[in-house]
């Protein structure tokens, strides 16, 4: 979550700064959507690095450990 954040933080100043060659009001306007659109690709990215990681454990035939023991142990 963190990650996400903190590309959306990033991603909206840096949207300004390179439209900002094509006027201030372009320049903030797009602020928004940069940093939305900068949020929702390091979230894509992290979900594909977990589901490829998933896929390694599963693969090697990994299982999580059960929070209970069959028969009430």
């Amino acid at each position: 979550m963190f990650a996400i954040m903190m590309a959306a933080i990033v991603g909206g100043p840096l949207t300004s700064a390179l439209l900002w060659d094509h006027g201030a009001v372009v320049a903030l306007a797009a602020a928004p959507f940069g940093g939305s659109l900068s949020g929702l690709m390091a979230a894509w990215l992290i979900t594909v690095l977990r589901a490829r990681s998933d896929e390694d454990t599963a693969a090697r035939g990994v299982r999580p450990v059960p929070q209970s023991l069959p028969g009430g142990l």
